[in-house]
């Protein structure tokens, strides 16, 4: 008896899955020779965008900007500050609240893990043109609101 072939009916939601699934793959690849995580590094370039608007960062307030759990932040910044990538300093308007800096290995580390993820990117998206980009972009944030 001949098995039968069934199509699977693959909604918009399928495709945006599968893709965020291979571009994670690829980040996190790419991340290795870094030792950081994709998450690592999403908290790393969220903290060295918020000191450079000059920002006194705590927990919450990276975790909000970066759209993570703050649960899970806390944890991964507690393996950053093991890895002395962030210091955790006191807080003097709230002693409840640390102070998160990057440290001179952090941003270094950072600065390196850039050139590598816009590299790996870059490699990821080259079948699409520049137009195609803009427009997922545009997509993309419109779908976040």
């Amino acid at each position: 008896m001949e098995k039968q072939v069934v199509k699977f009916k693959q909604p918009l939601g399928f495709y945006v899955w599968k893709s965020a699934n291979a571009w994670q793959r690829h980040i996190k690849n790419a991340l290795k020779k870094h030792d950081l995580t994709h998450v690592q590094f999403m908290l790393l370039s969220g903290i060295q965008t918020l000191e450079e608007a000059e920002e006194k960062i705590t927990q919450v307030r990276l975790a909000n900007f970066v759209d993570a759990n703050i649960m899970m932040t806390s944890k991964v910044l507690r393996t950053l500050a093991e890895k002395q990538l962030i210091l955790r300093k006191n807080n003097p308007s709230d002693t409840r609240a640390k102070i998160i800096v990057l440290t001179k290995n952090g941003n270094k580390l950072l600065n390196k893990a850039n050139k590598t993820v816009a590299k790996s990117e870059r490699k990821f998206f080259d079948k699409l043109k520049n137009k195609e980009i803009n427009r997922l972009k545009s997509t993309l944030k419109q779908l976040k609101k």
